[in-house]
């Protein structure tokens, strides 16, 4: 592909925020070079960056949905919850811990770790990536697979709650 894609430009209109894609190219790309091995069999140098760049504007449109979200959320947060919706909140939440507990030993340390610091403490994939030495890929496959085995290990342990 020799052309710019009109909807990779279409997904980044502001100026400000085309300058920090860009930048966060930049910053992945320093980070990888050090390990890159090319390969001509693996494709084009610019179709890595070209894919690069369209992974960083699709996390960059995920934290927008993700915070637009959350504020919708926070006005949802007006009404009091129930003493019942409340124990049952606690109860769910006590379940997920002690499941979680019994998928780490069967699971890698980079997957449950991956899956912590994205999933439950909220911190953003490149910062993931950055701490264990991760690609964006990576975290997404270990928070969709831990999802998936959580899913299934409080289904075995309480029934289909979820």
């Amino acid at each position: 592909m020799d052309t710019t894609s009109t909807t990779l430009l279409e997904r980044v209109r502001d100026a400000a925020e085309a300058e920090e894609v860009a930048q966060e190219c930049m910053e992945s790309l320093a980070r990888h070079l050090r390990s890159f091995q090319y390969s001509r069999s693996r494709g084009r140098f610019r179709s890595f960056l070209r894919r690069m760049a369209n992974n960083q504007i699709a996390n960059r449109q995920r934290r927008k949905r993700l915070l637009q979200a959350r504020s919708g959320e926070l006005e949802g947060l007006a009404a009091p919850e129930s003493t019942e919706q409340a124990w049952d909140r606690v109860w769910l939440r006590e379940h997920l811990a002690y499941c979680l507990k019994n998928l780490a030993s069967r699971c890698s340390d980079h997957t449950i770790q991956a899956f912590r610091l994205y999933a439950l403490e909220d911190w953003p994939v490149e910062k993931v990536c950055r701490k264990l030495d991760l690609s964006a890929n990576q975290v997404y496959l270990a928070k969709t697979r831990m999802i998936r085995r959580l899913r299934k290990e409080i289904t075995q342990f309480v029934g289909d709650v979820l």
